[in-house]
């Protein structure tokens, strides 16, 4: 359109003096100096680019866009996007981008070898709120070690050899569990904070410096954030309208 309006704007000037620009802060037109006179340029609108907060948002969003040019909606574990072109240019969307949860972030990085002081602290600080038991923590206080060296002698016709065999134990109060279920959100987003089990594996190893390791059983992560999507889903097909098509995926 702007540049239909320029070409019509020379062709009703002199000829040989093009339109010049005038600066304004009015976002809907664009103004040029032609022959003396002012004359005013309609701006396209922009694309929409719109972001939302929470999903009900979204949701609300689509109602309005039910009835422009076949809105879709695509939703991933990053974000949820209400594309309102889809039968167009697929330009124009709505996004709500979801945020990890501190608790999330830091169970996709468990499973080193660490002593009893840091476990302690990445149960009470780390993963605050997401102990079903709070004993466990008092329990890993109460694990002790001794160890020690045993001497071994081998005789033979031929030889007779010395050795030494170094020998560890655990010594605790209480029975330390083998593994332990966290009720842990993924996500922090206004509306998004439900909790899910992850299952992780608690061992010890006597012998290392570093004797405890916290991390989650095999395939526990990726089925946690599943369920959490899943949701998500289930959510936007209840709660969109009969003509807006809903997707798992990226646009």
């Amino acid at each position: 359109m702007i540049e239909a309006a320029l070409k019509y704007l020379t062709d009703i000037g002199r000829g040989d003096v093009a339109p010049i620009p005038i600066l304004t802060d009015d976002p809907r037109a664009e103004h040029y100096l032609v022959s003396g006179e002012i004359h005013n340029c309609t701006k396209e609108p922009s694309p929409r680019s719109h972001t939302v907060k929470t999903l009900d948002d979204l949701l609300a969003m689509a109602e309005y866009a039910e009835g422009l040019n076949t809105p879709v909606v695509f939703f991933n574990e990053g974000y949820v996007v209400l594309v309102f072109d889809w039968g167009d240019h697929r330009i124009e969307k709505a996004s709500f981008l979801l945020n990890w949860s501190d608790p999330w972030k830091t169970a996709q990085k468990l499973g080193q070898w660490m002593e009893s002081k840091t476990l302690i602290r990445l149960l009470r600080v780390d993963l605050r709120g997401c102990l079903p038991d709070a004993a466990l923590v008092d329990t890993i206080r109460k694990v002790k070690f001794e160890s020690g060296q045993t001497a071994t002698v081998e005789t033979t016709r031929t030889r007779e050899s010395l050795g030494k065999e170094l020998a560890s134990k655990i010594v605790t109060a209480a029975d330390v569990p083998e593994w332990v279920t966290l009720d842990i959100p993924v996500y922090s987003n206004l509306g998004e904070t439900d909790r899910y089990p992850l299952r992780c594996s608690l061992e010890i190893d006597a012998l290392r410096s570093d004797p405890f390791q916290f991390k989650p059983f095999p395939d526990e992560i990726e089925r946690v954030m599943q369920l959490a999507v899943q949701s998500i889903g289930e959510r936007l097909r209840a709660g969109l309208p009969d003509g807006v098509s809903c997707y798992y995926g990226s646009p």
